[in-house]
């Protein structure tokens, strides 16, 4: 009887063990994506991760976001839901710092900004919670960056995680003015893009740009 016990005791600690251990490997990668508000299409340029030991980090960028007219017309909110190129490789620690650099449609302007991921937000987003988006009550981590981009050089960043349930904000930051992208993209290689989407948003741009939605 005794064997017997300790048999079905030894089964339910390795379970246990293997639980825990597919649990924690969620927070060994990260990845990443972009947002924009509502009318106000971006394209990003340029992003870099710099890592814990060092090690510089180029990622992938460069594709068109936002720009959408909601069904709603609710405003210009600048949010982490819905983000688009979720890079799908999977990084292993969180970034200590991040430089991006995107194209503003509306104002014809390029911008870059400095993110900062303070120790405190980076142990919170490997800190596993329970997620409402499954019946299981499955345990998940915020590993995925959600980068927003806005004119005027705002951006906003959250952690999200699961279905984007419970985001952390890690940060609202200011970007500056650049006269070309760090990639050395200009304003005039963007034309054509660029009269299009004052042609489709004509009646937005008519109005002042709501900076003061994204401060």
């Amino acid at each position: 009887m005794k064997k017997r016990y300790w048999l079905v005791t030894l089964i339910f600690l390795l379970s246990g063990c293997s639980s825990k251990a597919e649990v924690a490997e969620a927070y060994r990668y990260w990845n990443y994506g972009f947002t924009a508000p509502p009318y106000f299409q971006i394209k990003t340029e340029y992003l870099q991760a710099s890592m814990p030991d060092g090690h510089i980090m180029a990622l992938m960028a460069g594709t068109s976001v936002g720009g959408g007219r909601p069904d709603n017309r609710s405003g210009y909110e600048l949010a982490p839901r819905f983000p688009v190129t979720m890079d799908q490789h999977r990084y292993t620690e969180l970034p200590d710092s991040m430089v991006v650099s995107w194209f503003s449609y509306a104002e014809k302007q390029f911008y870059a900004a400095n993110i900062h991921f303070r120790p405190d937000i980076k142990k919170q987003m490997m800190t596993p919670y329970i997620s409402n988006c499954w019946d299981d009550k499955r345990m998940v981590y915020h590993n995925e960056i959600v980068i927003g981009l806005a004119p005027g050089g705002y951006v906003r960043v959250w952690g999200t995680g699961g279905c984007g349930d419970k985001e952390i904000l890690v940060g609202k930051f200011k970007g500056w003015k650049m006269v070309e992208s760090i990639t050395g993209t200009k304003p005039e290689h963007l034309k054509e893009s660029t009269e299009d989407y004052h042609q489709r948003f004509a009646d937005i741009l008519a109005k002042p740009i709501p900076y003061e939605k994204w401060k």
